[in-house]
């Protein structure tokens, strides 16, 4: 299946995704739509692209505003899925959201959840394992917009990740790195943090400060070890792989629907 990717230059997900849609076999072109909607030629120069790559899908990344990939779909007669953390404007074949409650509250004829990834052949195959009684293996993850091909060489020294209160709609691919690094987990507890980890089974959950549970970890090497492996475990039964997402998108899109 040959996919034309949409995404902004600055997107860290969308990368890792069309790598993946190609280790799977499937042609990708990434192109970033035009900024003005009714920018000609800039619109006439993606249809061009879209012309000559000829796929058999569109996959785009939402942008709040921007119109040229609903554009692009109804031009060439193309099925458009649209990744988004928001209700769009226009309609798309297929929406795809990053969390279960997200779905529930969105109005499409079509949607699935395609959560944030990692790529686990990055990591170890066993648990990172620094000393856990130094402070300074505890990471915080302020910022969950991390870029993807940075997240080892962070997380090789950390025994701990703490993540604070993150949006509700996201599903963040750091998240996924810590669990495929075997790093303990301690993270609000929130409804798309439930869907991904379990309290004293994959995380530490926390409903105001972090400060106990990393108290409680930094105090016992065993209870971070077992935390880690859970983790990755858990991360492999469910396959939060950017390949695993790749399978799915193009599980989802066949047979080709073209006229769709």
């Amino acid at each position: 299946m040959r996919i034309l990717c949409l995404a902004p230059p600055d997107d860290p997900e969308t990368p890792e995704l069309a790598t993946a849609l190609l280790q799977e076999g499937h042609p990708v072109l990434t192109l970033a739509p035009p900024t003005g909607t009714w920018n000609l030629l800039a619109l006439r120069a993606l249809r061009n692209a879209c012309t000559e790559f000829n796929p058999d899908l569109i996959f785009e990344r939402h942008i709040p505003g921007n119109h040229a990939g609903a554009w692009l779909a109804r031009r060439t007669a193309r099925p458009r899925f649209l990744a988004t953390e928001t209700q769009p404007e226009d309609p798309a074949s297929l929406l795809l959201v990053p969390t279960d409650q997200l779905r529930q509250t969105l109005t499409a004829p079509r949607i699935e959840t395609l959560r944030g990834a990692t790529a686990p052949d990055r990591f170890l195959p066993a648990p990172f394992r620094p000393n856990p009684t130094n402070p300074s293996t505890v990471f915080v993850f302020g910022d969950t917009r991390q870029d993807p091909a940075r997240l080892p060489d962070l997380l090789a020294g950390a025994a701990i990740a703490v993540f604070p209160r993150i949006p509700q709609a996201a599903s963040p691919p750091a998240l996924f790195a810590c669990m495929a690094a075997g790093t303990a987990i301690v993270a609000h507890d929130q409804p798309n943090i439930r869907e991904i980890l379990a309290h004293e089974q994959t995380a530490l959950l926390f409903e105001s400060t972090p400060d106990q549970a990393v108290t409680r970890l930094l105090a016992n090497a065993d209870l971070v070890t077992r935390l880690g492996t859970a983790a990755r475990a858990e991360l492999d039964r469910q396959d939060h792989s950017w390949r695993a997402n790749a399978r799915r998108i193009v599980a989802w899109a066949s047979p080709p629907l073209h006229g769709d």
